[in-house]
């Protein structure tokens, strides 16, 4: 985290309506959670002002299209999806954080892999090649862009930090 930045834990009460009412108390700026928590909220989001919220992650197994383009249609959000099955990886632009380490032991990446989905040489980069300007990322905005981090979740926070500084922009 930076200096200036919060962390708000929703504790105990994970009810839709407490999610909800932290995310709109607290003006909550990246929020995460798995698909079960976000389908709870999403029938409620027009009851709470989530104008705050700049990036949505889900992780834990895989969104429905349906689910995300209901976050994108509620607030002007999808869901960032963490996990990658067949579809979504299949449609991605897919990159990694290190090629030497990418496909070891790291599941969401491997299950396409392994059903055949994908291979290897779909993946179109790693964080050095990013950084780099080897590639680029995402090229439009429909793009589904999917970063696999094999290390914790602490990473994909300094990851989302680095995008957005290369934007420009900053996480508040």
């Amino acid at each position: 985290m930076q200096p200036g930045t919060s962390l708000v834990l929703p504790g105990p009460g994970m009810t839709p309506d407490a999610v909800l009412t932290l995310i709109q108390d607290h003006r909550v700026t990246v929020a995460a959670g798995v698909p079960t928590i976000w389908m709870g909220l999403l029938p409620k989001l027009g009851e709470y002002d989530c104008s705050s919220l700049r990036i949505l992650l889900c992780g834990g197994s895989a969104v429905p299209k349906s689910m995300s383009e209901g976050f994108r249609t509620a607030i002007g959000l999808p869901l960032a999806c963490a996990a990658l099955d067949d579809e979504a990886a299949q449609r991605s632009r897919i990159f990694v954080d290190r090629r030497e380490s990418a496909f070891d032991g790291v599941g969401d990446i491997l299950q396409p892999i392994a059903s055949g989905a994908i291979k290897e040489s779909d993946v179109l980069g790693d964080h050095y090649d990013l950084a780099g300007g080897k590639v680029k990322g995402r090229l439009s905005d429909s793009d589904i862009t999917f970063f696999k981090n094999a290390g914790g979740g602490h990473l994909d926070l300094m990851t989302c930090e680095t995008v957005l500084a290369q934007l420009g922009k900053e996480l508040r």
